[in-house]
């Protein structure tokens, strides 16, 4: 299992104080931070960190976080240009007409290509279609994670949601999250549903059930 730590503005700037030796990749959500720091500052910061780095802009209907911000296509070019590289990934929304990092999808950076439900799940059917187009509109051969973090209302949808996930796991990578507090198994032992990641955060959570890596290394080893 690999252990993504979400990080805006506000961690990155603390990066160098977090303990991150269980941390194997850095998510950058792009829409938490702004433009000053974007351009300016946030390549002192990264300095630190010598692992993977996924590039996220969460749009607003695929996010929880109230405040967000916009960024030229110059600014995205600078910072990504410098990182353009097959050790780092970019995160393209599935279920999005215009994913905001779509046009960095044929440079050298692994694809992850997520899916959001804040209020249900998504049927079997429904996963392999999104998984199908976006296949269909990758134009090179490269490695390609399929996110779906949905909210599942009860138990039967959770079962439901995992048996899909376990049964696209036989073709694809498969990041499956549940969030909220329902799904909170699928965070701490993603492994046991298929689902070689997960998400946690360094401070406060960027999305309903998420929790620190702290407190995901304690749970863990209570449960192994």
């Amino acid at each position: 299992m690999k252990i993504i730590a979400t990080c805006g503005e506000k961690e990155i700037k603390k990066l160098s104080m977090f303990d991150t030796r269980m941390v194997d990749i850095l998510e950058l959500r792009l829409d938490l931070v702004s433009g000053k720091f974007l351009q300016k500052k946030i390549h002192d910061f990264l300095e630190v960190w010598n692992k993977p780095i996924i590039f996220t802009y969460r749009q607003a209907e695929d996010s929880n976080q109230k405040k967000s911000y916009a960024h030229d296509r110059k600014a995205l070019d600078t910072l990504l240009q410098f990182y353009n590289s097959s050790q780092h990934f970019i995160d393209i929304e599935m279920d999005q007409k215009q994913p905001a990092l779509k046009a960095y999808e044929s440079e050298r950076f692994r694809l992850i290509c997520s899916y959001h439900d804040f209020h249900g799940i998504l049927s079997l059917k429904k996963m392999k279609n999104y998984i199908e187009k976006s296949l269909n509109e990758i134009k090179e051969s490269k490695e390609v994670l399929f996110k779906f973090a949905v909210s599942p209302q009860n138990a039967k949808q959770l079962a439901k949601f995992l048996e899909y996930s376990r049964e696209l796991a036989h073709f694809h990578q498969i990041i499956a999250i549940a969030m909220g507090e329902l799904g909170v198994m699928t965070r701490i032992f993603p492994d046991t549903y298929a689902s070689g990641y997960t998400y946690c955060t360094l401070s406060k959570a960027k999305a309903p059930g998420q929790m620190t890596v702290e407190t995901l290394q304690r749970i863990r080893k209570i449960g192994s």
